[in-house]
């Protein structure tokens, strides 16, 4: 009996052997894509994506990091590299892979999206950037409960807002709302990864803070103190104030890359001049 079961369960992965070189072949053709994934996510140590000052180089390494999506949406092999990440995420078993699968997911799309804007086909590049949004709210537990990626994501949000507000400055404007939205989800993404970081790193902080825990003296009594503080409380309360200073900063970003595509276009102007003169 065991070795008919070991012949027929060798009959069957001879049959499905053509299955699986169409997984291998699907896998392959994703994969050039996902090297753009790494592309900038090493920050050189003089620029810093983080402060609200954006320089050109910034931006320049952030537009790298979104430059190719390796197979274009418009290629007739994209479906083929689609059919490749759902293979990728149903082999993936940890949360951690998962989440960075999704993470990598989400570069994929903000990079074609640039793509089908440079096409000035623009509809469709705003389904990809709402693909994005979708990718990045698949990353759960992305934060300092998964270390290991925590600081590859923040970069990457990063240099999404500042590409996002580079693809913001073409969009006609009644499409900026969708690109608005997919600004704040990533500052909110990185508001929260902050927030995590900044809590939990704090040494001897139980689950729950109980009042008789925290430190009273003289007249202050423990009734008056407010209710316990989960960490969860205290992560979303940081978050919050993360949040806030983050979309500060973003607006001051905005300015700085209107002021730098405006100063680009200019010095455009005495080229495009001079090619039309004989």
């Amino acid at each position: 009996m065991r070795i008919l079961f070991i012949f027929i369960f060798r009959i069957e992965m001879i049959s499905m052997k053509p299955l699986f070189a169409v997984i291998a072949v699907i896998t392959l053709v994703a994969g050039p894509a996902w090297a753009q994934n790494e592309i900038g996510s090493q920050a050189s140590a003089r620029i810093d994506f983080s402060d609200s000052v954006v320089t050109e180089a910034e931006l320049d390494v952030a537009e790298q990091s979104f430059a190719s999506p390796g197979i274009a949406p418009d290629s007739p092999f994209h479906v083929f590299k689609r059919m490749g990440e759902f293979f990728r995420e149903a082999l993936a078993v940890s949360r951690e892979d998962k989440a960075r699968l999704h993470l990598g997911f989400a570069k994929e799309r903000l990079a074609e999206a640039r793509y089908l804007m440079r096409k000035n086909k623009t509809d469709e590049a705003l389904r990809y950037i709402n693909e994005y949004n979708e990718e990045l709210n698949r990353t759960q537990g992305i934060g300092a409960n998964i270390s290991a990626i925590a600081r590859e994501t923040e970069d990457t949000l990063q240099k999404s807002t500042l590409v996002l507000e580079l693809v913001r400055e073409k969009v006609p404007e009644k499409a900026k709302h969708s690109i608005d939205r997919a600004i704040n989800n990533s500052l909110e993404k990185s508001a929260r990864i902050s927030a995590e970081r900044k809590i939990l790193a704090v040494t001897g902080i139980p689950e729950i803070i109980h009042p008789q825990e925290l430190p009273v003296s003289g007249q202050l009594a423990a009734a008056t103190i407010s209710a316990p503080e989960t960490r969860e409380e205290m992560i979303e309360s940081s978050a919050r104030k993360e949040l806030e200073q983050e979309r500060g900063r973003q607006e001051t970003r905005r300015k700085s890359i209107k002021a730098i595509t405006e100063r680009a276009e200019a010095a455009k102007g005495p080229e495009r001049i001079a090619k039309r003169l004989p």
